[in-house]
């Protein structure tokens, strides 16, 4: 929490794991420049 609170990472970097998707970047850069995306539910 210390480095979150001197502002060298933000809290997303700290606790997002460090996984790699299918396209090489991490989980992080992923969400940080698409958002989260979620599953669209199907019609009922």
């Amino acid at each position: 929490m210390a480095i979150i609170q001197a502002g060298i990472a933000t809290l997303p970097q700290v606790f997002l794991p460090y996984a790699v998707t299918s396209t090489g970047q991490t989980v992080y850069e992923s969400v940080s420049q698409n958002g989260i995306k979620f599953l669209a539910g199907g019609s009922p």
